[in-house]
Formats: structure tokens, C-alpha cells, sequence
């Protein structure tokens, strides 16, 4: 018995813990370095090495050795590395990252069919790959960009295999896959009909999140409000607050200037400390000004000039347009003057410098009685807001 213990306590078990990962991260440093010889020598000392622990690190250092052998176009090579991470390994993120990178090797060598067919193969043989195995040969083909074989794919995993836990994840891929081929309203005919089954809460905040974000790239502003702003809620804690950010974002683009009110109160109220009320403030302020209440934009845009606030430099512009705008040059000049003074490197001082111009010009004019030169400065397109 007390020969077992010292067994267990000696000093190789005990720094085995430390011994590992230590290998690893220099190698992970080798290989940052350049220096791939080293990285490589490193990495087979724990691949080499029937006692490493944990077992994950195991394969993390067969998938970091095909990547080396990709590198150099060794693809036989990295199939058999990425081989034996697949049988190595038993976490699920894991196998799907050995799978796509096995199947990427075999592609480069030629034999993505025999790639194919083995996978296959463990998918049947082995219960922790199962469905897995036959998504991540989807997952394989949507990262290669062949959209037409990932939907036949997954349309024959989910008529072959309807009750898996991976069918939600193959439902998305299926409409991220029409997003891509183009078909946008096949996709968001996809993604609808997730969001409206509500059978699995994470799924739900994917598809919302995926159908927002498509509204808002093709302009559908007030679609794209809906989706984020249903994400935004307190009992959102992974997309809450930048979820309900980008909701207002949209809205403010609908020139719905009540619901942005209304929304942009809500959202102090639920998150008292974030850092995006000026930004907000700020949307508000242009949206004001483009429909015709300016003198309500510049009041907003001068509320931003306090300590707390993180857009000073793009509040001064925005107010020294509007004044030009509206022909009050000598305002539009103070503030430019202030803008270039206080923030010399702001990303759009050439803006800034071009408004000023023109307003010492149309500002010089009139107070010269010169007849009616009070055109309305027009500027370049004002930067986009910060996210």
C-alpha cells in the first residue's frame, strides 16, 4: 500500500498535470514564432506519448501537427493525423473539427470520396459520431463553398435521421446555405419557420439573430428592429444588450422617431451602464435632422459634449453640418473651430475642415451684404455610426 502511494505521489505523476500543457504551449509559441521544426518536436512528445493528460490536449496536438503538415502541402500526412484525432476523440466540438479538417485534407489530396465513405463508416460504427458524423460532412461542404452538396446533404440526414439532436443545427445550415447560393427568400422562408416552431430556445436566438441581420443587409430596416429588438430583453443574457444596441440601430433607419423614443428609454432603463447611450443619443440627433427638426438634432448634439460622453468629436461635426445647413455659419464656424482645437486626430477631421471652409466663405459673404449667398452647404456623406 505505501509503495502504491509513493507510486501516485512521485515527482513524474506530479508535475504530469503541468508537464503537458507546458509542452503544448511551447510548442503553440514555436509555432507563432516560426520556428516549425520546434513546434512539431513538441507537439509529438505528447502525440508520442501514451500517458499524456488531459486526453483532449492529446488530440488539440494531433489536429495542430496535420495543420503543420497542411501547411506544407503534405496532405497524406494530414490525413492520417487528423485520422487519429477522430479516434481520439470524444468531445463533440472536437470530432467536428477533426472531421472538416480530415475531409479538407483528403480534398486536397484527391480522395475526398474515400474521405466521405469513412466517415460514413464511423458514423455507424461509432455512437458518440453518429449524426454528427453525417452534419459535419455538410458543415465540410458549406465551408468549401459547395452549397448545392451541403442542402443534399443535410436533406438526406434529416430524412434519414428526423429525431437527432443536430436536425436544428442542419435546419440553419440549410438556410444559411440558400443565404449564400443567393436565395434569399428561400432562406428566410427557413429561418421563419424555425423561430415560429419555438421548440429549442438556442435555436430560437440563432434564428432570430440570422434573420436580423439579413433584413438589416437588405435594407429592411423595420423587419430587422422586430427580430433584434425580440433578442434585446433582460432574459437575453448572451445577446441581450448588443441585440437591443442594433435593434435601435434599425429603427433609427425607419425614421420612426416615437418607437425609437420609446424603445431607447427601455433600453437605459434595462442596461443603466452600458456604454452605447451616446451612440444611441447620437442616431436620434441624425434621424431628427433628417426629417426637418434640426433645432431638435442640435440640442441633442450638444447634450453629447459632456465629460461622460464617448462621441464628442462626432457630435461637434454633426452640429457644425446642421448649422451650415441651416445657414447659421457663424455656429457652424465655432464648432468646427472647437472640433479641429480639441480632437486634431479624429478620423473625419478632413470633413470637418471641408464644412468649415465653406462656411468662413458663405459666413464672409453675408456679412458683406452680398446678395443672396446663403446656399445651403452640402457635405460629404457623414461616416457610418460606431457599433
Amino acid at each position: 500500500m505505501r509503495k502504491i502511494f509513493w507510486n501516485c505521489c512521485s515527482k513524474k505523476n506530479w508535475i504530469a498535470p503541468f508537464l503537458y500543457p507546458a509542452t503544448y504551449l511551447a510548442a503553440e509559441v514555436s509555432r507563432e514564432l516560426g520556428h516549425t521544426e520546434k513546434a512539431r518536436a513538441h507537439f509529438r512528445k505528447i502525440t508520442g506519448d501514451g500517458r499524456a493528460y488531459p486526453r483532449q490536449l492529446v488530440v488539440d496536438a494531433h489536429l495542430s501537427l496535420g495543420a503543420l503538415e497542411e501547411k506544407e502541402s503534405k496532405w497524406n500526412q494530414a490525413v492520417e493525423l487528423y485520422n487519429q484525432a477522430i479516434k481520439l476523440s470524444r468531445e463533440q466540438n472536437q470530432i467536428e473539427t477533426a472531421i472538416i479538417r480530415f475531409l479538407r485534407a483528403h480534398t486536397q489530396a484527391g480522395t475526398l470520396s474515400k474521405g466521405t465513405l469513412e466517415i460514413r463508416r464511423l458514423a455507424r460504427e461509432r455512437p458518440d459520431i453518429g449524426a454528427l458524423g453525417f452534419y459535419a460532412i455538410a458543415r465540410f461542404y458549406f465551408e468549401d463553398g459547395n452549397y448545392d452538396a451541403t442542402l443534399s446533404e443535410l436533406d438526406n440526414f434529416i430524412g434519414t435521421q428526423p429525431d437527432s439532436t443536430w436536425v436544428p443545427a442542419a435546419r440553419l445550415l440549410i438556410a444559411e446555405s440558400f443565404y449564400k447560393k443567393k436565395d434569399q427568400e428561400a432562406a428566410i422562408a427557413r429561418l421563419t419557420s424555425l423561430i415560429q416552431e419555438k421548440k429549442n430556445p438556442e435555436v430560437l436566438r440563432q434564428a432570430r439573430l440570422r434573420l436580423a441581420e439579413i433584413h438589416y443587409e437588405s435594407g429592411n430596416f423595420s423587419a430587422a428592429s422586430e427580430q433584434f429588438l425580440a433578442l434585446g430583453g433582460p432574459d437575453q443574457p448572451q445577446l441581450g444588450e448588443e441585440a437591443a444596441y442594433r435593434g435601435l440601430i434599425s429603427l433609427a433607419k425607419t425614421d420612426q422617431v416615437e418607437s425609437f423614443e420609446k424603445e431607447r428609454k427601455l433600453f437605459a432603463t434595462r442596461y443603466p451602464k452600458s456604454s452605447r447611450e451616446s451612440d444611441l443619443i447620437l442616431e436620434q440627433a441624425s434621424m431628427l435632422d433628417r426629417l426637418g427638426r434640426g433645432e431638435e438634432a442640435r440640442k441633442l448634439y450638444e447634450s453629447l459634449q459632456s465629460a461622460s460622453s464617448n462621441n464628442k468629436a462626432e457630435a461637434l461635426l454633426r452640429l457644425g453640418r446642421s448649422a451650415a445647413s441651416v445657414n447659421d455659419h457663424e455656429k457652424a464656424l465655432s464648432v468646427l473651430q472647437q472640433l479641429e482645437k480639441e480632437h486634431p486626430d479624429y478620423s473625419h477631421l478632413d470633413q470637418a475642415v471641408y464644412i468649415r471652409i465653406l462656411s468662413q466663405i458663405a459666413w464672409a459673404n453675408s456679412t458683406r451684404n452680398s446678395p443672396a449667398r446663403n446656399t445651403k452647404i452640402s457635405s460629404p456623406a457623414s461616416p457610418a455610426p460606431p457599433k
